[in-house]
């Protein structure tokens, strides 16, 4: 095995080509986004899912990564408390801030597109201006808005518990509550939260329709 591994290391230098050498320089990877298109058979794609706080957002976002996982795909899936717990910890709910973790996630989703794989994102994000700077990140192409409409009296009895506070003047910037959630003028499929395994279904169409996964 070492002499093997020395001969495979010693070699590897006249293996690496000119224009390899160019694009490690520039931080490019050596691998076409066609090839990584064949291999995971899908393209990488941000699915966005946004709406109110118990809206059933979420519930859908984490039944697709099961679905998609059952069924072979690569996708990881992104949400506010995973996010906000860890990498951006730091952040508060002020409008300046929520637009920094949302940027945050943006550029974490580009990464992953850029590796083929799919990302579920499920946040609030609640108006167009920001969802659109999210897309151009992303690259619009790659962005797929998808809106939990809930009615605020629907979120309100599904998940009281943030709501109440927002009420007493505990939580601020709760959109629906204190701030204003902004419905999307353009998004690319729309749903209603009683109707989860239907949901399921419309997505895992349009994912085959626009030849997301699977591509064969």
């Amino acid at each position: 095995g070492m002499i093997l591994d020395k001969l495979e290391s010693k070699n590897l230098h006249s293996r690496i080509t000119d224009l390899e050498k160019e694009k490690i320089k520039k931080g490019k990877s050596l691998i076409s986004a066609e090839s990584r298109k064949k291999k995971l058979n899908q393209k990488g794609v941000t699915l966005w899912f946004t709406g109110l706080h118990g809206s059933g957002k979420n519930e859908l976002a984490f039944s697709l990564e099961k679905k998609l996982f059952d069924t072979d795909a690569v996708a990881v899936l992104l949400d506010g408390s995973s996010v906000r717990s860890g990498l951006n910890r730091e952040l508060d709910y002020s409008p300046a801030d929520r637009a920094e973790n949302l940027r945050r996630v943006g550029h974490i989703a580009k990464i992953l597109n850029d590796q083929g794989i799919i990302a579920i994102c499920s946040f609030i994000s609640p108006g167009n201006f920001l969802r659109n700077q999210i897309a151009d990140i992303i690259g619009k192409e790659r962005f797929h808005l998808f809106y939990m409409n809930a009615s605020l009296d629907y979120c309100r009895k599904n998940k009281p518990e943030l709501y109440e506070k927002a009420d007493k003047g505990e939580v601020d910037n709760l959109p629906g509550a204190d701030i204003e959630y902004e419905e999307p003028d353009n998004a690319s499929l729309v749903f209603s939260p009683t109707e989860n395994e239907l949901n399921l279904d419309k997505i895992m169409d349009y994912l085959e329709k626009n030849k997301i996964f699977p591509l064969a």
